[in-house]
């Protein structure tokens, strides 16, 4: 367990638990009129509850960390380095750092487009499994007209986050 300040603690086993979501789409944004992704292919295969659900995260498999929101991991690298250290030690896996998951705060914020990229090159990666942001914040928001719903709709994938990446999770159709 780390403290920071007085009050907040913050538990990396138990994020590491919620780690099984998935990702299960949303209608309506980034679709076309007749429900298939704008430009893309139509949208995966889906079970009778309409969901879709990625394959589960096995020893060795890569994980990309990510910050679509704020440079907490800039900020705050040695518990950045905890967090992807749980990772590797629970789920055996290899993780990748994308550019955004150390970047400095005040570099996300001006650059949106390169957090938009992180998630979409994370999803374009045949290799990653998985994607986890490093941190929530407020400003996600920012990053979802730079998302490509395409790509993240044809290569379905576990992702997980905090708090303002749930703007994210709704793209994919939570």
């Amino acid at each position: 367990m780390v403290r920071l300040g007085s009050s907040v603690q913050v538990r990396s086993e138990a994020v590491l638990r919620v780690f099984s979501g998935f990702c299960k789409g949303m209608r309506g944004f980034g679709y076309g009129a007749d429900g298939a992704v704008r430009g893309k292919a139509p949208i995966p295969p889906v079970d009778e509850m309409g969901l879709i659900k990625p394959r589960r995260i096995e020893p060795g498999d890569r994980i990309a960390v990510v910050s679509p929101s704020w440079g907490g991991g800039g900020l705050f690298p040695g518990l950045l380095d905890l967090g992807i250290a749980g990772l590797r030690r629970t789920l055996d896996a290899e993780v990748v750092e994308f550019p955004t998951a150390r970047a400095d705060a005040d570099y996300l914020y001006e650059h949106p487009e390169e957090r938009a990229r992180d998630i979409n090159d994370a999803f374009g990666d045949p290799s990653i499994r998985g994607i986890i942001a490093v941190i929530g914040g407020s400003d996600s928001i920012r990053i979802l007209e730079d998302l490509d719903t395409g790509v993240i709709l044809e290569n379905p994938k576990i992702i997980m986050g905090y708090s303002d990446t749930t703007t994210i999770l709704g793209v994919c159709r939570i």
